[in-house]
């Protein structure tokens, strides 16, 4: 069995044979940890406010208005159309419009609750795909099989990464960024701060509705 000594020994040879030089890899272990770092962060918020949206949801479930079979339906904001939880238009034989308390929540926050679920969910799916390769860029370089090839994949990928990321990096590493204002970050928080919790849901939330005839 190979000592330590040796098999550092071994490492350094096939770096050297790779083409990457020591300064390039303490530069990549560097850039690395930050990403590590900045994405385990992204990671927490992300779950964060998907628990909020989520909540959020289930609170305007709560308070909508319940067809005898059960659908949650929501008026929309200019009182001329009503649609279910599922995005489909309720034909007035069903139900009108003035038969559903202004009280009740609209169409139209419903539908932007649902989209900025649906818009974290697949920046959670964005993040651990990064997170995956960030791992399995990580386990080539500590075993000393990281080519001249991989090391500009992973430093192109690095620069490349979520805007959720980059907005967490040293302001020293190339792909550091100001947090796109688009992002499904604010707008929801303003709307769900201080709302009180409502009642879980029972029944499963379809991604977001867009209106359908029915």
């Amino acid at each position: 069995q190979a000592k330590p000594a040796e098999d550092s020994a071994a490492v350094l040879i096939a770096r050297i044979v790779s083409g990457v030089t020591a300064r390039d890899l303490a530069r990549m272990e560097g850039r690395l940890g930050d990403h590590q770092e900045a994405l385990i962060d992204a990671l927490q918020d992300n779950r964060e406010r998907l628990d909020r949206a989520e909540q959020h949801i289930d609170d305007l479930l709560s308070k909508a208005h319940v067809l005898e079979d059960g659908r949650r339906v929501f008026e929309t904001e200019d009182g001329t159309l009503v649609y279910d939880e599922f995005g489909h238009q309720v034909a007035e034989d069903e139900i009108t419009p003035e038969e559903i308390d202004d009280s009740r929540p609209k169409w139209e926050a419903y539908q932007q609750g649902t989209s900025r679920r649906d818009a974290l969910v697949q920046e959670q799916s964005e993040l651990l795909e990064y997170q995956e390769r960030l791992d399995e860029a990580e386990t080539k370089m500590q075993a000393g099989a990281l080519s001249r090839e991989d090391y500009d994949a992973l430093d192109d990928l690095l620069n490349d990464a979520p805007s959720v990321v980059r907005a967490r990096l040293p302001k020293t590493d190339p792909a550091h960024t100001t947090l796109d204002s688009n992002t499904p970050d604010n707008a929801l928080d303003d709307a769900t701060a201080h709302t009180a919790p409502g009642p879980s849901s029972t029944r499963s939330i379809a991604p977001a509705p867009r209106p359908q005839c029915r």
